[in-house]
């Protein structure tokens, strides 16, 4: 979950890395991940063949990762359920959220605000815009963004929370 929160992955399933040949957290492999310090450093091919290279600081994580045997390349690097769907939604609307807010902050209330956030949205999903509006951000966010209600500062699951209810 710290990896999907973190870093906006997908779970990921078995059937679809062998048809697909591109992997999630449940099917990142060890070759996939390295560690230096407390930053784990993670580089593979997603879903739809987008390219992810990504970090994060995050001494736990490191800390999980060091446990793991290094060898073979090719084993799990993470062992967990394959389930896709709330987290993943949950942490785009999270991001379109603060990018809204954002624009509020600076005035800024244009439909090209919305789009921009989308767009933010779909680039830390690592997905298209339309897919990020579509399947990863709650419409409410939008719409009360349109209305002139944001989430002020920093976009926190608490307050997005608030926010949508």
């Amino acid at each position: 979950m710290r990896l999907i929160d973190k870093l906006g992955l997908r779970v990921g399933g078995s059937e679809y890395a062998k048809e697909n040949e591109s992997f999630g957290t449940s099917t990142l492999q060890r070759r996939h991940v390295t560690v230096k310090g407390d930053t784990v450093h993670l580089t593979f091919r997603g879903m739809s063949g987008s390219d992810w290279d990504v970090r994060t600081r995050d001494k736990a994580l490191a800390a999980f990762f060091n446990e793991r045997p290094k060898t073979p390349k090719s084993a799990p690097a993470v062992c967990c359920p394959e389930q896709e769907g709330r987290r993943r939604t949950w942490q785009g609307t999270v991001v379109a959220a603060q990018a809204l807010g954002r624009a509020a902050a600076t005035g800024d209330s244009s439909p090209q605000a919305v789009t921009a956030a989308i767009k933010q949205t779909a680039e830390w999903l690592h997905n298209t815009p339309a897919i990020a509006r579509d399947s990863y951000i709650n419409p409410r966010v939008i719409e009360l963004f349109e209305k002139g209600t944001v989430v002020k500062g920093k976009a926190t699951d608490k307050k997005v929370r608030e926010l949508l209810t």
